[in-house]
């Protein structure tokens, strides 16, 4: 089973770096916190950033980047997200920050 859950959507909070909400991935029994910044990007553009690139990389039998942390684009210098790998049946998931 896969899923990326908001918890407490209608509770941000600031962590010092700005407004964030807390979420969590699960990926079979594999389950990660993270604390998503929400200054840029709401809770609706990053789910369907990550419905976009699962669905192109189920189609296309390639991996799917999902972002977890998108800031204003002309401040940012890193980006943070999850990378979906595809095997058959199986998926796995990396964790990577761009610089």
């Amino acid at each position: 089973m896969f899923g990326i859950f908001f918890k407490d959507k209608g509770t941000s909070f600031d962590n010092g770096y700005g407004m964030h909400i807390l979420a969590s991935i699960s990926l079979g029994e594999y389950v990660e916190e993270l604390h998503i910044p929400i200054d840029y990007w709401g809770i609706e553009e990053y789910k369907n950033s990550w419905a976009t690139s699962i669905a192109d990389g189920i189609e296309k039998k390639q991996h799917s980047v999902l972002i977890t942390s998108m800031h204003e684009p002309e401040s940012l210098n890193f980006i943070s997200t999850w990378i979906i790998y595809y095997d058959g049946e199986i998926s796995y998931k990396s964790a990577f920050t761009y610089q």
